[in-house]
Parts: C-alpha cells; structure tokens; sequence
C-alpha cells in the first residue's frame, strides 16, 4: 500500500478565546485531526496546529529545493542541508533516503 498523505492546502480553524474546544485541521471541508487544549495553557496548541497544517506545503516546497540541490555530492553530514533535506522527505514521506 502506497504511504501518502491528503492534498494539501490545510488549514487551522481555532477556536475563539470563550470556546473550550481545540484547534482543528481541515483539508477542504475534511477533517485531517486536531490538536488539544494543553492543561498548561502555553500556547502552542495553535502554533503546533498551524505548524502541521503548513506540512504538505513544506513538503512539497522541501521536494522542490532537493530536486534542484541534488547536484551537490551527497556528503552524509548533518551540516549538509542536502542530506538534511533528504532525510526530512524521507521522515515525511516514509521512504528510504
């Protein structure tokens, strides 16, 4: 079975300062899943819901860039963005680098 993820663009619908529910992800009117109310109240439920939200953007900007840097020697480094790059496609995408 082929790994792939729903089409992009996602976007977050928070909820407003008085409502109790979670930030939401939708893909078009599908609900891709939420992130939850911490009980800490640090405000990053929002951000992390934005973050996965921005995923498939990232991911499809992120397959742009290794395409065109595939050029440079393939070094095995973690300062090498390339390698990075890669790795980060391959986490996403479940594939091997």
């Amino acid at each position: 079975m082929k790994n792939v993820h729903t089409p992009g663009p996602w976007k977050v619908i928070a909820p407003t300062p008085r409502e109790l529910w979670d930030a939401r992800i939708f893909a078009g009117t599908r609900y891709i899943g939420m992130i939850g109310n911490s009980d800490n109240h640090d405000g990053c439920d929002e951000g992390n819901a934005r973050l996965i939200a921005a995923a498939p953007d990232l991911l499809e900007a992120l397959e742009h860039f290794a395409k065109f840097a595939c050029e440079t020697p393939h070094v095995n480094e973690p300062d090498c963005y390339n390698c990075r790059a890669r790795a980060a496609i391959a986490k996403a995408t479940g594939r091997e680098v």
